[in-house]
């Protein structure tokens, strides 16, 4: 996995932007923001997948972003940390819920419509903790397509969408947020706990969130926005030594080679461009 410097340059770039709607959010140098709510670190380059070469645009499998979360590390040269266990934005502890011939509504299922219980909220709301969904609805104040309004049906909202303010939707402090879905690290399940071969994702074009499955063969492809456990209290962006020695020191290179092997035989990595490739 290669990570340019110029990589490297845009994201500490892109950590120095403020929003009105990310109150919650703390820059970290290097390239990453702290949630203070849901105590995560989230990366300031929010497609990950396409700014590391993984993919020409960004979009992979859901395969395709845990081996992206895999791979990636960081390593703070103020305080001599190797941040490593990156992941997937997730979701709980409700999420049997959901029957894929439902719709969602009134905070009963979590199809996302923008309540509470339906696709976002913190730990200690009561129904469905998603980070994404806090991400969208909390901290960039973004609007449901969809609203739940009682016990049903949802109530459509032409002013969906992330807040305009004069410019287009406003992405907050993160750079190449795409108005898509991204994917979560959750696999979906029936009610009786019985599971299928999709994983949930939520989209930041309407706040939706549901499982995305294969469609006549073919793999859903999402993008990936990696988080960390924590605040890691980046102080400062590595030197390129820095970056050199992690690529060698560190087998960066090495990591994503061994998990090359568990990504491809899965069968789901159609439409990725494997790092370094």
């Amino acid at each position: 996995m290669r990570l340019s410097l110029a990589v490297v340059g845009a994201i500490a770039a892109s950590a120095c932007l403020t929003s009105q709607a990310s109150a919650a959010l703390f820059a970290r140098p290097g390239g990453f923001f702290y949630d203070s709510v849901l105590d995560i670190t989230w990366m300031a380059d929010a497609n990950y997948g396409k700014t590391s070469g993984f993919a020409s645009d960004g979009l992979v499998t859901q395969a395709g972003a845990e081996f992206l979360a895999d791979g990636y590390l960081y390593f703070n040269s103020a305080t001599g940390i190797l941040h490593q266990d990156w992941r997937l934005p997730t979701l709980g502890p409700d999420v049997g819920d959901f029957h894929p011939n439902l719709p969602g509504s009134g905070g009963q299922l979590p199809n996302g419509q923008g309540a509470t219980g339906t696709g976002w909220g913190t730990p200690d709301d009561s129904g469905i903790y998603s980070e994404l969904g806090w991400m969208y609805y909390a901290n960039l104040g973004g609007r449901a397509a969809c609203e739940a309004v009682g016990a049903e049906p949802c109530v459509y909202n032409p002013n969906y969408g992330l807040p305009d303010y004069g410019s287009g939707p406003d992405r907050g402090p993160f750079a190449n947020l795409e108005l898509a879905f991204y994917w979560t690290d959750v696999r979906a399940e029936y009610p009786e706990g019985e599971t299928y071969n999709a994983f949930w994702a939520f989209t930041f074009e309407d706040g939706n969130q549901n499982p995305r499955a294969a469609h006549f063969g073919q793999e859903p492809l999402s993008y990936v926005w990696l988080v960390h456990d924590g605040d890691i209290a980046a102080a400062g962006v590595p030197e390129p030594s820095t970056w050199a020695l992690l690529l060698g020191g560190f087998g960066v290179v090495g990591a994503a080679l061994r998990r090359r092997a568990r990504v491809s035989s899965s069968g789901s990595r159609a439409g990725a461009v494997p790092a370094g490739g």
